[in-house]
């Protein structure tokens, strides 16, 4: 029931919190094997460590920074099963191991295993990348293991252990744990209350921008970009594959929207003013 929750009310957070990153592996395809027996010829274990160290350092952050999107019907029952474990056991240790088993290996993680099933992607992973999204998967279990388990862990793939020690240190661990306390423990702080990651809309629009240079008529700069329209704020990404947003504004800050006959949306907040077109009049009224 639990499970079938998370599916529920947690695809738009999962899209928010993980589709930049696995649209950024999908695209680039790079190998990140580091299996000695499956290394491709030409192809370098320590490069590929690399890779899939800053591959796994993007999903991690995305991962325990996004407490805050969490959707507060996910929160309560997360609340609710920590209270439970906690009258039966009194062990924390046994608390975050109930927490981590759904949020993290059977949401998050299957969620990096298998985007299809969760609706990130709508194509099937061709085996390169399929791969790196193993190991990505297995980096993030293991972290969560590590921060919920009193002893040390050990792994079935000797291979594996160099990487797994990397990602399985003190300072992963503790925001692991930060990140478990924060979607479970109930808070008054208006700002975990406020944010919601409810989808409304998303697609692509031309971000327009003047500039103006000494002696020279004003330049219009025109950037395409992923555009997303949450129902607390509108974020957009020079791409789709980008983690980083070029900008966000809060619904709460918007004070007008203004369209003009060139299909553009005029947004303006308190001293700011964001121009962003469409691709015809239908697309600028969907907005």
């Amino acid at each position: 029931m639990l499970y079938e929750l998370l599916k529920i009310y947690g695809h738009s957070y999962l899209l928010i919190s993980l589709k930049p990153v696995i649209d950024k592996v999908y695209k680039e395809r790079r190998c990140c094997e580091i299996d000695p027996s499956r290394l491709p010829q030409g192809e370098s274990l320590e490069k590929n460590m690399t890779m899939l160290l800053s591959y796994f350092a993007l999903v991690f952050a995305r991962v325990v920074e996004s407490a805050p999107r969490c959707p507060p019907p996910i929160k309560t029952v997360l609340s609710d099963l920590r209270m439970v474990v906690r009258e039966k056991t009194g062990r924390a240790d046994v608390e975050l191991l109930a927490l981590s088993s759904f949020l993290i290996m059977r949401f998050f993680a299957a969620a990096v295993l298998s985007p299809k099933s969760f609706g990130i992607k709508h194509e099937q992973p061709e085996p390169r990348v399929a791969r790196t999204l193993v190991l990505l998967s297995k980096m993030l279990q293991r972290v969560a293991n590590c921060c919920v388990s009193l002893h040390p862990l050990t792994t079935k793939e000797p291979w594996l252990s160099a990487i797994l020690e990397k990602v399985a240190d003190d300072e992963h661990r503790q925001a692991m744990s930060s990140f478990l306390d924060r979607v479970s423990l109930q808070t008054n702080d208006p700002v975990m209350q406020a944010k919601s990651t409810a989808i409304l809309k998303e697609g692509y629009l031309v971000e327009c921008r003047s500039r103006s240079r000494p002696s020279w008529r004003p330049v219009l700069l025109q950037k395409r970009r992923s555009v997303m329209l949450t129902d607390s704020e509108l974020i957009w990404h020079k791409s789709q594959e980008d983690v980083m947003p070029k900008g966000s504004i809060l619904l709460s800050d918007i004070r007008s929207v203004t369209p003009d006959q060139k299909n553009s949306l005029i947004i303006k907040s308190d001293g700011r003013q964001v121009v962003f077109q469409a691709t015809g009049s239908a697309d600028a009224s969907d907005w």
